[in-house]
């Protein structure tokens, strides 16, 4: 740890010589919230949407097989 690193405009040891943001999900704004009833609103709206979408590929695909169905969604 003797290299010294730059972040944010301040000098520190460093183990390797880049940084990242790490693995972003982009999910805050659906499971963080100031508040839990807002958080509960948040998540059963998510799922709400999840199921109706899963709803209408099943509705759209009905004809294929199972295998079929999963190329579509890979």
């Amino acid at each position: 740890m003797s290299l010294k690193g730059i972040i944010k405009n301040k000098i520190a040891l460093v183990i390797f010589n880049n940084s990242s943001l790490g693995v972003g999900t982009n999910r805050d704004a659906w499971v963080y919230q100031s508040s839990k009833d807002k958080l509960a609103r948040n998540i059963t709206a998510t799922i709400g949407f999840y199921n109706q979408e899963r709803e209408r590929f099943h509705q759209g695909f009905s004809n294929l097989t199972k295998q079929e169905q999963e190329k579509k969604i890979n």
